[in-house]
């Protein structure tokens, strides 16, 4: 345990507060729904901001008379920038902090979205995004962990889920700004008014948002302050003249660890599913605009198409937990991985043969978002089930790592098939075959959770 001393005394003795007992059993209180609804906020700019070159792209290519293909550098840039400001944005929080990470995350990626909005040329908008990139992925691992721990144990695991939710939510607000924003004001005022939005959050956290008090400790802070966030979020505990204690921190498991025996199913067909679970979602979320204006539906209709994909996504979210809860998760991922290739293969033979109604493409992407969404939290339940405490962190963060590879493929894999004959087609054919690399690898997992549902 590690120690936080305070001079003062209460009739001479200290009494020894262990902050984790604390949290884990007093009530939430008002201070732990703030930054429960601080950093889903921060996540929802994240996402809207994120998914801005999905609405902006078809006015985009046709400003600048570029081909889909041009457009994939542009795409995959944000994600590379995700991947290397993930790890990066990790070591920023241990060292100063998990709030003046959020911070700093939410105003870096809200000036370089401004930026991004002055771009001339598709060069300089692939470096911007590269940039802001960097802030995106900086946001999501320090605001998981401070929430994390902020949280109880029974409830953890739920907040970040909600939290997590505001990637989708984010997108679907971004979908509805630009259905009005764009049309009378160009594809450059979502970035404008998307890197705006992440400085006022910035802003708010910055004055709202409280550190983890698990970071403060660790590192030795002035224990007064320690004192009173501990105050504000238990006011009806007295924490006068207390000695803070904290429970320490498991040592982490090396990369081989997740790769003995015992393991090597499990990391293998876990890699394979995140790789083609997050290709699958940001295929739609990245593209879906661009494939819907190029079947000759109005600007109005493809951002339509992406409100409903983020939509349905939340709903699927929430949807995939309650199936692996209900069916366990071998079944339950088979039943989402079923439903996602049905849908894509049906919409595929639909745009090869002819042009699908309005309606038939609404309900197609209805059913991918929330297929796509749930497939996520089902794997992200799967993944912290299937490794034992001693290399969780380690096998959860590589099987993740290997997904953002997967949303990276996703960029130019789109662009190439997108610039073939029949490309609207056989884009949902590449998902289709996608999807099927994704079952493999569910059955390849030897550590499956039971249903927990009756």
């Amino acid at each position: 345990m590690r120690k936080l001393k305070i001079d003062s005394l209460i009739g001479g003795q200290k009494m020894v507060v262990n902050v984790t007992e604390v949290i884990e059993k007093e009530r939430v209180g008002l201070l732990q729904i703030r930054v429960l609804v601080l950093t889903m906020l921060a996540i929802i700019v994240d996402g809207f901001d994120i998914q801005a070159i999905a609405f902006a792209g078809p006015v985009l290519l046709a400003e600048w008379g570029l081909a889909k293909a041009d457009l994939a550098p542009a795409i995959a840039a944000a994600l590379v920038g995700m991947a290397l400001g993930a790890p990066l944005g990790g070591i920023v929080g241990d060292k100063l902090g998990r709030r003046m990470a959020i911070v700093a995350s939410a105003a870096f990626f809200g000036v370089a979205t401004i930026a991004t909005s002055r771009a001339p040329d598709i060069t300089s908008l692939t470096i911007l995004r590269l940039i802001s990139g960097l802030g995106f992925g900086a946001m999501l691992p320090n605001a998981t962990a401070l929430l994390a721990e902020w949280m109880p144990a029974r409830l953890r695991s739920h907040a970040v889920s909600l939290m997590i939710i505001g990637v989708p939510l984010g997108g679907m607000i971004g979908a509805a700004v630009s259905r009005w924003l764009i049309p009378d004001y160009g594809w450059r005022s979502i970035f404008a008014f998307g890197g705006v939005l992440g400085l006022v959050v910035g802003v708010l956290l910055l004055l709202l948002l409280p550190e983890s008090l698990r970071f403060l400790m660790n590192r030795g802070d002035d224990s007064t302050r320690a004192e009173r966030l501990l105050t504000k979020a238990f006011p009806a505990r007295n924490f006068t003249g207390s000695t803070f204690t904290v429970d320490s921190a498991a040592t982490k498991a090396s990369w081989r660890d997740v790769f003995t025996r015992n393991h090597v199913r499990v990391s293998l067909g876990l890699s394979l599913a995140f790789f083609s679970g997050l290709m699958v979602f940001y295929c739609f979320s990245n593209w879906v605009p661009t494939v819907l204006t190029s079947m000759g539906m109005p600007l109005d209709v493809a951002i339509r198409g992406a409100f409903y994909f983020n939509m349905w996504s939340l709903a699927g979210a929430i949807g995939g937990g309650l199936l692996i809860a209900w069916r366990g998760s071998r079944t339950g991922l088979l039943l989402i991985l079923g439903c996602a290739l049905a849908v894509t293969v049906v919409m595929a033979y639909l745009i090869l043969t002819g042009r699908p109604s309005e309606l038939a493409v609404m309900i197609g992407l209805s059913c991918a978002g929330a297929s796509a969404s749930g497939l996520q939290a089902a794997l992200y339940g799967l993944a912290a089930a299937a490794y034992p405490t001693n290399c969780r962190s380690t096998g959860v963060g590589l099987v993740a790592g290997v997904g953002r590879l997967g949303s990276i493929t996703s960029a130019f894999a789109g662009g190439v098939v997108l610039s073939l004959p029949g490309g609207n087609g056989l884009f949902f054919v590449l998902v289709a075959g996608v999807l099927v690399v994704a079952s493999l690898g569910i059955l390849i997992v030897d550590r499956h959770s039971p249903p927990t549902m009756g």
